[in-house]
Parts: C-alpha cells; structure tokens; sequence
C-alpha cells in the first residue's frame, strides 16, 4: 500500500497500548484531543489539539498519556514509492533531509495558518467518500498535503 489513513478514538487510553516503535514508512499524526505527549528519538513534544508530528523512517517514536481523558488521532502513513510513484519526490525533501537538529512538530498555529489543517480535513473527508484505495483524489488530496509540509521549512517546538 502506497499510504494508509487510520483514526483512533479511546475513551480511557492506556500507555500499555502505545510503545515505542519505528516504521518504514513515513507517519504523519495528527492530534486532536488527550492528555499527552509525543516522544520521538530522545525528543519530548506537548501536544495541543490541531499540532501534526512527522516522523521520518524507522525514528523511534510513541505517544505518552499523562491522564486517561478522551484520546482522539488521525494517522497517515506514506510509503516512500507514493513520491515516486505519483511523480513528486521533490515533497519528500522534508523526510529525507531534515535540517540538522530539525523538530518534528508542526505547530497547531501553523498547521491551521499554512492550510495543513484544511488539506488533512480533505483527505479525510475523500477518503471516507470514495473507499477504493486508489482513489485518485485522495492520492491528489495526499500530494497538496504533502506539498504544504514541503512548504514549511521549519517545524516549531
């Protein structure tokens, strides 16, 4: 699969069920409510509802709860074949060549001030419309997404 859109919803959230792992795909999250953290690499983000995390391939990384209030989060995973395959690998400059020290976050701020927020709430919305997996205007709704992350040079902590 070239990208995948998940949604978790948990009432009472529980650490257990969120360990550290990596991937070799990219993942993009998206936060939208708890009590929690994000923890990638040795890095430590509080999380405020609309702040994205991008986690480039095979970084450690895991959600951290600090109390069992409602959790809510969207996920896109993006194999590194979709930037070929759909003729963009310039958009996944932001994956591969991180600026040194480079943050993983993507404040809520900027996410609702650069159209990140809009361009998500497309994908989700194409992605329930039209179920087939290779739909192509999720793939479209993905590539300006990806567009706009490209676009932000730096993440903010």
């Amino acid at each position: 699969m070239l990208y995948d859109l998940f949604e978790d919803k948990t009432n009472n959230p529980s650490n257990a069920h969120f360990r550290l792992h990596n991937h070799d795909d990219y993942e993009i999250y998206m936060f939208f409510e708890g009590d929690a953290k994000y923890v990638v690499e040795e890095k430590n983000y509080s999380l405020e509802p609309g702040d994205i995390i991008v986690i480039r391939k095979h970084q450690m990384h895991r959600v951290f709860h600090s109390s069992p209030i409602p959790y809510h989060r969207f996920v896109l995973m993006v194999s590194p074949e979709f930037f070929v395959e759909n003729n963009c690998p310039e958009y996944e400059e932001q994956f591969t060549n991180p600026l040194a020290g480079a943050d993983n976050k993507i404040s809520a701020e900027i996410v609702h001030s650069s159209g990140l927020y809009d361009a998500f709430m497309r994908i989700k919305k194409y992605s329930d419309d039209f179920k087939a997996p290779d739909s192509p205007v999720v793939k479209a709704a993905i590539i300006e997404f990806l567009y706009l992350i490209n676009n932000i040079r730096s993440f903010s902590v």
